[in-house]
């Protein structure tokens, strides 16, 4: 009764009574997305905030509301007034959606108790680290495992091989620049790459380099926050194929090199690689800041086919059953057929990019988002929901399936459009609880923090990386 006294009012004066608050609810390629606008009197003018519901993020401003005729201008959202109805009517600005063009409908909101509620799947059981070492400086690069021993590479160049029951380190090697990508191996040998553009070849067992090639340009990294930061945290890892290695570079290139690292065929993207190259039968697939993910021939590096997700794609492809599973900057999700490149099904994440590497076992693929703050399971083949949970921080790093559980590290980032906190999640698999998480408190001096890297596994333990340099070992 109220909305229609107020509209009937409205028409009757000639123009939208705009002060007091407005929600728009938008059904986009499977989720639901919310929208609060708020608009106040200030003076002789009228003032906006919105609301991100999805992400919970508040009150963002958007300055002075212009009104002329039925046109009510919010910032870079330009909304028309339905006299009929009294909503406003338009579409999302480019700011909050780069890619898509989202119509949304805002309807006055009489009340917004209960709006910004959540539930959470998150329990408080908590979980302490058998040990922890401080490695002397950030680690971006995930951990890996082989033969039973960990390998973790930081940012002042030292590999390092330790004991997964102890910490206890076997031996290191200075490599001389950051490493930011994980170790790959073949027979007795372990391949890197480091950010001064090197592939370094090395005897896993003691550490001895066997070899190191200049396959690229040395890498220029903007610091985290500062101008041109483009949250390109992490390098491609080394594939070892049949025909030898694989790795892209972060000029666009992707190298096919023979064992020695001396280069078979080269693509060149647009722009940065930092995803590691997938092999899949006789098809090399490889994602793009530049926005694409490329089906290119194995032997040749010739382009099969190409995709535009329409944003930047940090991460890597996983493949599972004929399909390819990838997220962009975009806010999609999305599953392709990996012999086409044609698109199978959509999912969006509302308002937040997907830095995650999907994971796929029992025809179910899981992912993080960032913004969003999620882990998400969907049916590989429908890519209906199964479930997510709430992780409470941002979810960059590719998820370790382990028999029944997900294993998944958050970033905490200070003085943000909402909270974000640091957290390692052990979750059931296949229903999206918690069985126990590990919270690492924010570092006083610093604005991230927290598990940017995907965690590694030997026997019963679990070892993971903080970006800060610790690296913990949980039984699992």
């Amino acid at each position: 009764m109220f909305v229609t006294l107020l509209c009937l009012l409205q028409l009757s004066f000639g123009g939208p009574e705009l002060p007091g608050s407005w929600l728009a609810e938008t059904r986009f390629a499977g989720s639901t997305g919310r929208v609060l606008l708020e608009i106040h009197d200030e003076g002789d003018e009228h003032v906006a905030f919105v609301s991100l519901v999805s992400i919970r993020s508040s009150r963002i401003p958007m300055g002075p509301v212009k009104v002329l005729d039925s046109k009510v201008i919010v910032g870079q959202m330009e909304l028309n007034w339905d006299s009929l109805t009294g909503d406003l009517i338009g579409f999302l600005p480019d700011s909050f959606v780069p890619v898509h063009k989202i119509a949304v409908r805002f309807k006055r909101l009489v009340s917004k108790d209960g709006l910004n509620s959540t539930s959470t799947s998150v329990t408080h059981l908590s979980k302490l680290p058998i040990w922890h070492f401080d490695s002397g400086a950030q680690i971006w690069s995930d951990p890996s495992s082989h033969e039973d021993f960990i390998f973790v590479g930081n940012d002042a160049g030292r590999l390092m091989a330790v004991k997964p029951h102890s910490g206890e380190l076997l031996w290191e090697t200075n490599l001389e620049s950051a490493i930011r990508s994980k170790s790959t191996f073949s027979g007795a040998k372990l391949y890197v790459c480091t950010d001064d553009g090197q592939l370094h070849s090395l005897d896993w067992k003691d550490g001895s380099r066997l070899w190191s090639r200049q396959v690229s340009e040395p890498v220029f990294r903007v610091p985290f926050g500062s101008p041109g930061f483009r949250y390109d945290h992490q390098s491609s890892a080394v594939v070892v194929d049949k025909d030898g290695l694989l790795v892209g570079a972060r000029d666009g290139t992707v190298y096919s090199l023979d064992l020695n690292g001396l280069t078979n065929w080269k693509f060149q993207a647009a722009d940065l690689i930092t995803g590691t190259p997938v092999v899949e039968k006789n098809l090399v697939l490889v994602t793009s800041f530049d926005g694409y993910i490329y089906a290119l021939n194995r032997r040749t590096g010739k382009p099969i086919w190409k995709y535009d997700s329409g944003a930047a794609i940090p991460s890597s492809v996983a493949v599972s059953n004929d399909l390819l599973f990838v997220g962009s900057r975009s806010y999609d999700f999305m599953a392709l057929d990996v012999k086409t490149g044609s698109i199978k099904w959509s999912q969006y994440f509302w308002f937040s990019w997907i830095e995650s590497t999907p994971v796929v076992t029992d025809q179910q693929v899981y992912v993080g988002s960032s913004d969003a703050q999620l882990v998400s399971a969907f049916a590989s083949e429908s890519g209906s929901r199964l479930w997510q949970f709430e992780a409470q921080g941002s979810v960059w790093a590719k998820p370790r399936i382990v028999d029944n559980y997900l294993y998944i590290g958050t970033v905490g980032v200070a003085n943000y459009l909402v909270d974000h906190e640091a957290y390692l999640y052990a979750l059931d698999r296949n229903r999206g609880t918690c069985n126990w998480r590990f919270e690492l408190p924010r570092p006083s001096d610093q604005a991230v923090w927290g598990f940017a890297s995907a965690a590694a596994n030997s026997q019963d333990m679990l070892v993971v990386a903080e970006i800060h340099g610790g690296v913990y070992g949980f039984e699992k």
